[in-house]
């Protein structure tokens, strides 16, 4: 038995435009395809492969690190513009 779809999802829904895109004319409208939208997107997540925990697990392991590493770059590469800075301009 197929699955019974809510028919909210399915309705537009018509909202004026500001006058600056209608010309000044009033009465024209566009329809809002957001639950279009939400019914599609649905149906792209249902498409993803995630990761596995395990490759999860050693991507977060990659980011740490790498994190860790560029981290005390940074703090070196300070440190030792400080010092620079501080025997030109002292």
């Amino acid at each position: 038995m197929p699955k019974k779809k809510r028919s909210v999802l399915r309705k537009e829904v018509t909202i004026p435009l500001p006058k600056k895109l209608t010309n000044g004319k009033l009465g024209k409208t566009r329809k809002l395809r957001l639950p279009r939208y939400i019914r599609e997107s649905l149906q792209e997540i249902k498409k993803v492969t995630w990761p596995s925990r395990k490759d999860t697990w050693k991507l977060t392991f990659a980011v740490i690190v790498f994190t860790t590493i560029f981290t005390v770059f940074i703090i070196v590469a300070d440190y030792g513009f400080k010092k620079l800075a501080e025997r030109i301009f002292l």
